[in-house]
């Protein structure tokens, strides 16, 4: 009997609608919990066009372990991806932290790396740069008095449903339909506690390729969110653009319940955007130094490079972790110098694929599941090679025109040099390499 009561609390459920994809699902599941069996959120058509599910449909498909669930009300809701492990007695460490803060309704775990010895040198750096970011993660957490949340975290189910999904007679619906970046939203309107002594375990990307594939579909996810975040100034564009290059494809929909934020939340539902931003500001900047005569010629260029990639550790850097330090801080000159360039054709991609919604997704296990069928450094040529075409055809056309062009050429190199920055990383890391 007591097997078998186990057994009855391990249920699995498919859910019929494929609104909101993860987002959708624990909604789903937390209604479900609260004895809601069909659906009432996301079906208005007027706001949702084609997107809208019929009201009144079916949450989950019927089985004995949605009867299990129904009406059950769980307090709490453990949101994970495929690939995060918990810690043993980290979930009961947050169920505490919930207790001990009612008014949170997401409490946001620290997240660190898992690697294996025998995992790739990417992953091990990808590992590196968060334990030593991770101290100024926590500061700016303290300082603003809540976190972002990245999809996996605990989430209290009675706040939640009142500020995102409400009640069957009042529907609030927070949550565009058509977002791709959930969390960043729900981050802006829940306001997440940041619990950094507690983490959960997550692979990092295994290679440069997979981690590039990641941050495009990232990327057009938060051009996505800027369309809601600044509806006068970016919205009517984007949707002009979307009706003409979409045509009949094309769906507008709209918000049921508008958010406003806080400039603390602000600040950190921008984060990704300033970042979109800076990328193109980047190449532009190095593009008109060399039309400038500079009375310091690298004096700027190194002020940025020491700003962005060496001042940040200084405040982290200590005896215990300068091995780290060093490789990662070699290893992000070598990775982020060429990315002003490499990350505004990633802008670019991404912009294209979200006005004329042709958005093809590639799962990234099975990206990384292919490139273990090749040598790491046929794979990267073949996926970065149409880099090295660019900076090569660039930097000859460049040295014919300019007899001066300091900047654009080290761009330029650092370009046509990152299929061999990817293959070397996506090799197995050697012992002397693990902190």
């Amino acid at each position: 009997p007591v097997c078998r009561a186990f057994a009855k609390e391990f249920m699995v459920l498919q859910r019929i609608s494929r609104v909101l994809r993860k987002c959708g699902q624990y909604q789903d599941l937390m209604l479900l919990s609260e004895g809601m069996t069909k659906a009432f959120t996301y079906t208005d058509k007027e706001l949702y066009g084609k997107l809208a599910r019929p009201r009144g449909e079916l949450l989950f498909e019927p089985s004995l372990d949605q009867d299990n669930i129904n009406g059950r009300g769980f307090n709490y809701t453990l949101v994970l991806d495929s690939d995060t492990r918990v810690v043993p007695d980290s979930v009961f460490e947050l169920l505490e932290i919930a207790a001990a803060h009612p008014d949170k309704a997401i409490i946001q775990p620290a997240i660190k790396m898992d690697c294996e010895p025998q995992d790739s040198i990417f992953m091990h750096i990808e590992a590196m740069r968060q334990a030593i970011n991770e101290p100024l993660t926590n500061s700016i957490t303290i300082i603003l008095g809540r976190s972002g949340f990245c999809g996996k975290g605990l989430i209290k189910n009675v706040e939640y449903v009142q500020k995102c999904c409400g009640t069957p007679e009042n529907p609030i619906e927070t949550v565009p339909i058509d977002v791709i970046s959930h969390d960043t939203f729900e981050a802006a309107i829940l306001k997440p506690l940041y619990a950094g002594d507690v983490h959960l375990l997550e692979a990092p990307c295994h290679n440069y390729v997979t981690w590039d594939i990641r941050e495009r579909r990232w990327n057009r996810g938060e051009l996505l969110l800027a369309t809601y975040f600044f509806p006068r100034l970016i919205g009517p564009p984007v949707l002009f653009l979307q009706r003409w290059l979409q045509g009949e494809r094309f769906i507008e929909t709209k918000v049921r319940t508008v958010s406003h934020l806080d400039p603390a939340s602000e600040y950190l539902a921008h984060a990704a955007l300033r970042q979109i931003v800076m990328k193109p500001l980047l190449v532009l900047y190095v593009f008109l130094s060399d039309f400038i005569v500079l009375r310091w010629t690298w004096q700027p260029i190194a002020a940025i490079m020491f700003l962005v990639i060496i001042f940040p550790k200084i405040a982290t850097c200590r005896r215990g972790n300068i091995r780290a330090v060093i490789v990662e801080t070699a290893a992000s000159v070598l990775q982020f110098t060429p990315e002003s360039v490499v990350g505004t054709v990633r802008i670019l991609r991404a912009l294209k694929a979200h006005l004329t919604g042709n958005a093809q997704w590639v799962p990234q296990r099975s990206v990384e599941e292919e490139f273990k069928l090749y040598n790491p450094f046929v794979f990267s040529f073949r996926y970065l090679w149409c880099y090295m075409v660019f900076s090569a055809f660039c930097g000859i056309t460049i040295k014919l025109v300019m007899s001066q062009a300091k900047f654009m050429m080290v761009m330029m190199g650092t370009v046509f040099a990152l299929p061999f920055y990817a293959g070397f990383t996506a090799l197995p890391a050697v012992a002397g390499l693990q902190d």
